[in-house]
């Protein structure tokens, strides 16, 4: 009888432990996380972030790791998709997660999104009337993508708003890591296509400059484009770019020389040459 109450007891025991291993896990989402919590604006206050008491514990003020959001375009034009990158990492940690929404000026969600890889990322268009990506199980993983689709009409900029955890994985709401970000995605300053083909060139350069060179090109075929800065007695200034590129329309900016004067931008894409003045302010 004795021998039959201790059996009992000890799996009574590791029941009670497995089930308080499971709660204090759960509490800390390690498969998908809570949505709603990127520290966006919402209404008159902010979405909280995943450093909240009950969550992770910890204010995103002490983060020392690192986070960023960055796309694989310097702007965006209206209906093109782009691929969103977010990235985080601390040294000595090995657990990480993440959450981003993107939203206009007037904090409405702008564009869509849609993911890459589900076995890494999840999504939710169901909270705050906002679409959030994040982490599917958080593991080793510290990188993760998605396409983001620019709305149809020329918003102005759009803010993603993102949180990441870097996490001890005990299972417990204290000594995980949380950090907070933003990153600002710009609409084309051209209007792409109708601009260049507007100006009968394959080549635009918004003129006169005062910050950054932006200069809009149509490559009709893929292969290597150079472009290069002249001064007014022919001497190359430098070399702005060197680098293989897709077909359509492509926007960049350059610095811009530290002396003001007359400049010209040299343009080449394979067969094609153009060459057009610049005006430095």
């Amino acid at each position: 009888m004795k021998k039959n109450l201790l059996l009992t007891f000890i799996s009574a025991s590791i029941l009670c432990f497995a089930l308080t291993l499971i709660t204090s896990e759960s509490s800390t989402h390690p498969t998908n996380p809570d949505w709603g919590y990127t520290g966006a604006p919402l209404n008159s206050s902010f979405e909280n972030t995943c450093g909240k008491s009950t969550c992770h514990n910890y204010s995103t003020a002490n983060f020392t790791g690192t986070l960023s959001v960055s796309a694989d375009s310097q702007y965006y034009n209206p209906g093109n998709t782009y691929t969103i990158t977010v990235s985080i990492d601390e040294t000595g940690i090995n657990k990480f997660g993440f959450e981003i929404c993107c939203l206009d000026a007037s904090n409405v969600k702008a564009g869509t999104a849609s993911l890459i890889n589900t076995a890494i990322t999840s999504n939710n268009t169901t909270v705050n009337n906002r679409w959030y990506v994040g982490h599917h199980s958080a593991n080793s993983t510290k990188v993760w993508q998605f396409n983001w689709t620019a709305p149809s009409t020329n918003v102005g900029d759009v803010t993603f708003y993102a949180t990441g955890v870097c996490a001890n994985g005990d299972g417990h709401d204290t000594g995980d890591h949380v950090g907070k970000t933003t990153f600002v995605f710009s609409p084309n300053p051209f209007n792409g296509v109708a601009d260049v083909e507007a100006n009968g060139s394959s080549l635009l350069i918004q003129n006169p400059v005062s910050d950054k060179i932006l200069v809009s090109f149509k490559n009709a075929v893929a292969g290597k484009s150079t472009v290069q800065l002249f001064d007014s007695n022919g001497k190359l200034v430098s070399v702005l770019m060197n680098e293989n590129q897709n077909t359509g329309i492509e926007t960049r900016s350059f610095d811009k020389p530290a002396a003001s004067g007359i400049y010209f931008l040299d343009y080449t894409h394979g067969n094609f040459h153009e060459v057009k003045k610049v005006v430095v302010l």
